[in-house]
């Protein structure tokens, strides 16, 4: 390959265009097939897309080439957050195309935590040439291929050309996927939204609101609900409180698909469900949040009790849950005693623990409250 040959040059820079827009009738662009293609024109480098959000969830999406993939995950888990490079990428415009050993050599990073424990150590990645795909003040996407120093006088200005070359395309077909990916997360939410008739929040892990139902903008219009700056919080505190633990309790992947939580308000019983949407994304690059649908419903008297969910709020043994069951359904001390085939102490001293954790002190007012815990699903 005579990487001074310009028109040799040219037909990489289209054949990496052609792999990377193959499918974008499917809304996301082929950067795997691409990178290998770019990558394997230039022997001995490595390419990495990298993209860093809010600076402080920084990753390498993909890779190519000459590098091991412990090295890419010490990058993703460590050393993107030390990278001194990011800093020089994030001040430059979109489509900007930088060669490391002319516009910032690694050099001046040598002490440096990346540089000797990271770069350094790969033997073939001090020199880079790279091209800034797309930027925001929280948001920063590049694409950098790596090579040995001794490389920079062969493939410095050839990779060069080719990422301006095909710089206009990338930009068109990022902006492409970007526009299809946001439409398919609002038609996704708005999906949630109207195929349900009880109201719908959607939410993220920070309570920020995506959407709602005509259903939910009652329980605004009741002051029921509020939603300020952006954020919806519940107008009851253990109910608020309740809802920002398990948001908190999802992000840190602690909890189960579906979360529920009875509360009275307003002379009202309602019933709290948070579901994780889990949508498949339909592009690696701009990939949405995690989004949760907040359900309500108004709780009559006349449902079937959910045990599971009275032991759950009211953190029950199963053993409790058991003498519950009983208890709540009208058996007597001595009934439950023989049906579970404990003694009636055992059952009284059980019982007591019920009352203290519910703040009843009767048994019909343990069976009222359990009334209040339907078994139907919102």
């Amino acid at each position: 390959m005579n990487y001074r040959d310009q028109n040799q040059l040219d037909k990489i820079s289209e054949e990496f265009c052609r792999h990377l827009t193959a499918d974008i009738e499917a809304g996301a662009l082929n950067w795997q097939t691409s990178l290998s293609f770019l990558v394997a024109s230039f022997p001995g480098s490595f390419g990495v897309l990298l993209l860093q959000k809010d600076y402080s969830d920084d990753m390498a999406l993909l890779w190519s080439g000459d590098i091991e993939p412990s090295a890419i995950a010490s990058y993703s888990e460590h050393y993107a957050s030390v990278n001194p490079w990011v800093g020089v990428w994030k001040g430059m415009p979109s489509g900007s195309v930088r060669m490391s050993e002319v516009h910032s050599p690694a050099k001046q990073f040598r002490g440096t935590e990346f540089y000797e424990d990271w770069l350094r150590p790969l033997s073939n990645g001090e020199a880079s040439v790279g091209i800034k795909l797309h930027g925001s003040d929280d948001f920063l996407l590049h694409l950098p291929i790596h090579f040995d120093l001794k490389q920079c006088d062969a493939y410095n200005n050839a990779l060069a050309r080719v990422f301006v070359r095909a710089r206009s395309r990338l930009m068109e077909a990022i902006h492409a996927e970007k526009q299809y990916a946001q439409a398919y997360k609002h038609g996704s939410l708005d999906w949630v939204c109207r195929s349900s008739h009880a109201p719908v929040f959607v939410l993220d892990l920070h309570s920020k609101v995506y959407d709602f139902n005509a259903s939910a903008r009652r329980l605004i219009d009741e002051s029921i609900m509020t939603i300020q700056k952006g954020k919806l919080s519940i107008n009851h505190r253990a109910a608020n409180g309740w809802m920002a633990t398990r948001l908190f309790e999802l992000g840190k992947g602690l909890c189960n698909d579906s979360w529920r939580f009875l509360f009275q308000i307003k002379q009202r019983d309602l019933l709290l469900e948070l579901v994780d949407l889990n949508f498949s994304s339909v592009s690696k690059i701009f990939e949405h949040h995690r989004y949760f649908a907040l359900r309500i419903a108004d709780i009559p008297f006349d449902r079937i009790t959910d045990f599971n969910l009275v032991a759950q709020y009211y953190h029950l043994t199963p053993a409790e849950c058991r003498t519950l069951r009983i208890i709540a359904s009208g058996g007597s001390v001595q009934e439950c005693a023989r049906q579970l085939g404990n003694t009636e102490n055992t059952v009284r001293s059980t019982l007591k623990t019920i009352f203290d954790k519910t703040g009843t002190s009767r048994q019909g007012e343990l069976v009222a409250l359990c009334h209040r815990f339907s078994a139907n699903r919102i």
